[in-house]
């Protein structure tokens, strides 16, 4: 759907919500101004409402929408709309609305890569929607205190991308000293984290400023190896990394 005919839907959407919310905001490829919009997602802060024979507040508004997934009350609901845009809504509180909001607006590899990775770095944790340090939830109660949890600067939502400066300099710059350890002494711990998340990086130039060529993602040690052999052969003067994404984004393998 183009940009235009979904905004509007969205923020009709978004009034016919509003009066049962504390607080509601239009976020995902419509907020980020993208051409083309695959589904309309919005975060919420309901008011106290109730469900089944004593449905009251947002609950009546939301249960006319065909239900996809997610049934009220919950943390996420998909309805389809009647224009055949799916909606995703999501449910935040005053405490992680920062969090919510941010991640719901992404795009995906940029919540991944740069806000996780980054909040991950600064030793917190993600668990049931909100972040927490040594079990302690730390309240986000708007995105520029998820960005500076995450140490990256502020960013606009139409340049969330990993291509964007920012991205760059949170993402792709390596330490001047890089872990040091033999990759073939740590395999047999590594196979343990075959089920994680990787980034695969190759970049040329010096290393406090190397120029991103190509990336490629891949969940497990085995495919991030092809991965990268494959960059490897394809850019031979590039420096091809893997990153942990998982973790703190340690590097796993130099080239």
């Amino acid at each position: 759907m183009q940009l235009d005919q979904a905004t509007t839907i969205a923020e009709q959407i978004k009034a016919q919500l509003a009066p049962h919310c504390d607080r509601i905001e239009i976020a995902g490829s419509i907020r980020r101004r993208k051409p083309d919009v695959g589904d309309i997602e919005i975060v919420a802060i309901p008011k106290p409402y109730g469900v089944g024979l004593f449905a009251s507040g947002i609950a009546p508004i939301v249960d006319a929408w065909p239900k996809v997934r997610g049934e009220l009350p919950c943390k996420y609901t998909q309805r389809t709309l009647p224009d055949g845009i799916a909606l995703d809504l999501f449910f935040a509180t005053r405490e992680n609305w920062g969090l919510i909001f941010a991640i719901r607006t992404g795009c995906a590899d940029y919540s991944h890569h740069v806000l996780a990775c980054g909040w991950v770095r600064n030793g917190y944790k993600s668990a049931g929607g909100m972040l927490t340090r040594d079990g302690v939830a730390v309240a986000v109660p708007e995105e520029r205190d998820l960005f500076r949890l995450a140490g990256v600067p502020w960013v606009e939502p139409e340049a969330r991308s990993l291509h964007s400066p920012n991205a760059k300099a949170e993402v792709i710059v390596v330490p001047p000293k890089p872990p040091s350890f033999c990759y073939a002494e740590k395999l047999k711990g590594l196979r343990a984290m075959d089920c994680e998340s990787y980034l695969i990086l190759a970049r040329i130039g010096h290393p406090a400023e190397r120029h991103l060529v190509a990336r490629d993602d891949a969940v497990g040690l085995t495919d991030a190896k092809r991965c990268a052999n494959s960059l490897r052969k394809k850019h031979p003067k590039a420096k091809v990394e893997i990153f942990w994404c998982s973790g703190s984004a340690r590097i796993l393998e130099n080239a």
